[in-house]
């Protein structure tokens, strides 16, 4: 029986071994992705078609959803991504597909951890005491909310600049460069030698070592829980979830299972 298609929005690391192992199991996935990360690294499989750009909201979503003839929609975008969850199972309410939402659970926080957990940036920016040491890891949009506190001493790193011209007390390090395969050794280090007093990160996986180094050293650390998913979406904490998902409401139509 020829394999349906399945959709998975992604741009993490999590999301890429997910399709993999979803292609792996004979399902034909296409894979997309926003096109705001240079040169994104992509996941490697005959049956897996990379898709790079935005489809227009979610009523451009629905209408690609449908002319593809796509039997189910995999939201594995970053635990964070505040939007694009919201088009996702919107497109796919109108679109009459199938979606679900990946989600892995985060590792958890370190022990000894200084930490207190916020719901939103804005909720950052009015805790932190004023001339404050402060490290980012929130990425060039979490900057946003943290651009009336000039006052700070703000190191950051991300992939893009911001779009607005940073304070003058503020260094960020943008690009290739901006986000180096960190080590718990190289966190430590760089929060030592920018004599840093505050962390500020987003409870996902691509903090751990980050946090890890802020709670060897005491430094306490502002943490960001991810946002609730819509309302209506079920969500899947492994692979094995959503393969069990697919076969439900995809139909047994992969290479392998059909």
């Amino acid at each position: 029986m020829t394999a349906k298609t399945i959709l998975v929005t992604g741009g993490t690391g999590a999301a890429r071994r997910l399709a993999e192992e979803l292609a792996a199991h004979g399902w034909c996935v296409t894979y997309a992705l926003a096109g705001v990360t240079p040169a994104p690294r992509l996941p490697a499989h005959p049956n897996i078609i990379p898709r790079v750009g935005g489809f227009g909201g979610a009523e451009g979503l629905a209408t690609w959803l449908h002319a593809q003839g796509i039997a189910a929609v995999v939201d594995a975008t970053h635990p964070h991504a505040r939007a694009m969850p919201w088009q996702v199972a919107e497109a796919a309410m109108h679109a009459g597909v199938p979606a679900l939402r990946f989600l892995p659970p985060p590792p958890p926080l370190p022990k000894g951890l200084m930490t207190h957990r916020v719901h939103r940036l804005e909720d950052m920016a009015a805790l932190l005491p004023r001339d404050a040491r402060v490290f980012s890891a929130l990425g060039s949009r979490g900057l946003a909310a943290l651009r009336p506190r000039g006052d700070l001493w703000l190191h950051a790193r991300m992939l893009t600049p911001p779009r607005f011209t940073p304070p003058p007390r503020w260094r960020l390090v943008t690009g290739a460069g901006g986000a180096p395969r960190a080590t718990l050794a190289t966190e430590r280090a760089l929060l030592r030698a920018l004599r840093l007093r505050w962390v500020l990160a987003r409870h996902a996986a691509g903090s751990a070592h980050l946090l890890r180094a802020a709670a060897a050293l005491r430094i306490p650390a502002l943490v960001l829980a991810p946002p609730p998913p819509p309302p209506g979406v079920p969500l899947a904490r492994s692979v094995d979830a959503v393969l069990r998902w697919l076969r439900e409401h995809a139909g047994h139509t992969s290479l392998r299972e059909g």
